[in-house]
């Protein structure tokens, strides 16, 4: 389990309500940039927010990995989306 899991277990318990992010802003390391560039040619950070095509991907993937995965762990989708160039989990 990663710590990320036990966070949000222990944000559960005490009723905490979490917002997580999925990726990073840094594209040195596979952050939003990448998806944008990658999925649209665009250099328009902004477009990972409000692009259609970016969101629909995001969202593909994280639902095929938790449907799919019988280790799935929030710490496994926040290193998958924040490593796009190479996955490591």
């Amino acid at each position: 389990m990663h710590l990320s899991d036990n966070v949000v277990a222990a944000a559960k318990a005490n009723g905490i309500r979490l917002i997580v992010a999925l990726t990073n802003n840094w594209s040195d390391y596979g952050g939003m940039d990448v998806y944008v560039k990658q999925l649209l040619g665009s250099a328009n950070h902004d477009l990972f927010y409000t692009d259609a095509t970016v969101k629909v991907y995001i969202i593909g993937i994280s639902i095929a990995l938790m449907l799919n995965s019988p280790s799935f762990s929030l710490g496994c989708l926040q290193e998958l989306h924040q490593s796009v160039r190479q996955p490591i989990c």
